[in-house]
């Protein structure tokens, strides 16, 4: 009788096999019409997008920073070769100031952008140091021409 009730009770050191590890054959997630908001903790929103925004549920939807376009290029900026110079990243930063102003930014995106055009700058500034560097290092001619001699 005991030998009978040992082997019902499960083994708690034994190993699972394979076959019990394995997920059925199940069809694949569709993952297109949920909600791709992302928690903290990195999951994502189960809730189904809404029609009137294609990218989140009701709900996440109202939130600030998903509100705002996903392309804001061509109000910050039109050509991107005008952040080679100073003035370029003067109205680039002027524009994003007003962009934020207006709620049309999230502080967060704000921040980042203005991050990378320090970088930028800081970039400016290492380009001249190297630059100045090089003009000094730069061998100056010297003419020495020899002088008539009285005899």
């Amino acid at each position: 009788m005991n030998t009978q009730i040992a082997t019902n009770q499960p083994q708690l050191n034994s190993v699972p096999s394979t076959e019990t590890q394995q997920a059925p054959d199940s069809l694949p997630i569709d993952d297109s019409n949920r909600c791709q908001h992302r928690f903290s903790n990195r999951t994502r929103c189960r809730k189904l997008v809404s029609h009137p925004n294609p990218r989140f549920c009701p709900r996440h939807a109202a939130l600030p920073e998903n509100m705002q376009p996903a392309d804001l290029t061509p109000e910050l900026i039109q050509d991107p070769k005008q952040l080679d110079r100073l003035d370029g990243i003067y109205d680039f930063l002027a524009k994003l100031i007003i962009l934020q102003a207006q709620n049309r930014i999230s502080t967060r995106r704000a921040a980042v952008l203005a991050y990378i055009t320090n970088q930028l700058l800081r970039t400016f500034a290492a380009i001249k140091r190297v630059q100045a560097e090089q003009a000094a290092e730069v061998p100056q001619t010297i003419f020495d021409v020899p002088r008539h001699q009285d005899d």
